[in-house]
């Protein structure tokens, strides 16, 4: 669902509505003829920015994202901030016509030194250069950490460069003032937020103190024709080439081996858990920085046979066609992908009540939740849930309906409301 203000009427924000002139010598002409266009039928020119360096849920969105702009006619170009994102960008697309840049400070030739001092600075005068020279009718970043954005939506608000800024987790973690009001001023001056859960717009609010007509709230979703519900051949195949048997309870989890993802309290757990069930196997899919440490955290605790690592995988939807339960223990989450590709495939789910994942799951209807870091919790989740495959089953369908209720097509056509808007204002 988005959440809209009537402030972005758009008969009241178009272009000709704007001052002349803009600051930093960017004119509303700039931008006016190619909305007109767009406005009237034609493509839309549209900028993805995104940062980071590893491919995660933010990333795949820009991905989702920028495919489905493109299908529907829009001129879509992404921008990525490491040159080894920005290859696994143009592998992933495999689109000619969807050009990827890669733009850092790195490209000013700049010694690391001098990019360590003042570096949001020197990355907003960079940003400012690039954008006064590469036009859309709007720039969408994918922002998978509120400080890794503040550089480039300063530059792209002082040039009045029409934006809007998605908020792929917010925690409660407190930012230093800057950052707060960096954000406060980039919506006083006409960025546009949007947030994937209730919970990240409310901290948005109570930690960067942006207003709530500023943040709209749009869902995560994944594509459901991508994870329907699979048949017992898909299921008896993927086992066989995990080297399982039909006997064995698939425990599955997906994630990058991180702290935020808790695995650290799966292993923790795996001994508890094996002596009620004794055919648990626990499946990561999935690579980190933490993938030595658990490791050896499982090796000292001797449960390292009963976990199976597999590392990044793309076929998530076998994978959970095998499954038995989802287990997701994550420390704090935007909307997760994984979790609403786990309830299209109704496969049951254990995951802990973080952030905005109570929105997309009620406990003792649609899954299992336990508090954030709560071992103790973990194991009685998931022992009640493979102790009880009817009521599992139940769980899993009850998931499965809550997330069709609002699906891709919905968040595709929310977001493109926002864009369009977005690009109408200021």
């Amino acid at each position: 669902m988005v959440y809209d203000n009537s402030s972005w009427d758009v008969a009241r924000t178009h272009p000709a509505s704007w001052p002349q002139e803009r600051p930093f010598g960017v004119t509303r002409a700039d931008f006016s003829d190619s909305l007109q266009m767009s406005l009237t039928g034609f493509r839309m020119k549209y900028f993805c920015w995104i940062a980071g360096e590893d491919f995660g849920g933010c990333q795949d969105y820009a991905l989702t994202m920028a495919r489905h702009l493109h299908s529907c006619g829009w001129k879509v170009e992404v921008i990525c901030i490491d040159e080894g994102l920005a290859e696994e960008f143009q592998r992933r697309l495999a689109n000619p016509e969807i050009v990827v840049h890669c733009q850092s400070v790195a490209n000013w030739g700049l010694s690391k030194m001098l990019r360590g001092r003042g570096n949001n600075l020197i990355e907003f005068f960079f940003w400012l250069k690039f954008l006064r020279n590469h036009k859309a009718d709007v720039l969408h970043e994918a922002i998978p950490w509120p400080s890794q954005a503040l550089p480039v939506i300063l530059a792209c608000a002082c040039l009045g460069y029409p934006t809007l800024g998605t908020f792929q987790l917010v925690t409660e973690y407190v930012p230093r003032k800057r950052v707060g009001f960096s954000y406060r001023l980039a919506a006083w001056l006409g960025a546009r937020f949007c947030a994937v859960s209730e919970n990240n717009r409310m901290l948005l609010r109570k930690h960067y103190g942006l207003k709530e007509p500023d943040v709209a709230v749009i869902f995560n979703r994944a594509a459901k024709d991508n994870f329907e519900l699979p048949g017992m051949v898909e299921r008896k195949q993927v086992r066989e080439k995990l080297g399982l048997s039909e006997k064995s309870r698939m425990i599955l989890s997906v994630g990058r081996l991180n702290h935020q993802k808790g695995h650290d309290l799966i292993v923790r757990g795996i001994r508890e858990i094996r002596q009620a069930f004794p055919e648990a196997v626990f499946v990561w899919a999935g690579e980190g920085e933490l993938r030595a440490d658990l490791t050896r955290m499982a090796e000292e605790n001797g449960v390292r046979d009963h976990i199976v690592m597999l590392g990044h995988r793309k076929d998530i939807r076998g994978l959970l066609a095998a499954s038995d339960l989802f287990l997701f223990p994550s420390r704090w989450e935007g909307e997760s992908f994984a979790l609403t590709e786990a309830a299209i495939a109704e496969t049951p789910i254990v995951a802990s009540n973080a952030s905005g994942i109570p929105e997309l799951l009620r406990d003792g209807r649609d899954a299992w939740l336990f508090k954030v870091d709560d071992q103790a919790g973990l194991v009685r989740a998931v022992c009640a849930a493979l102790s009880d495959p009817e009521e599992a089953a139940r769980r899993a369908k009850s998931a499965k309906q809550r997330i069709n209720a609002y699906t891709q097509e919905d968040m595709f056509r929310d977001t493109i409301q926002l864009l369009e808007k977005t690009a109408a204002r200021k």
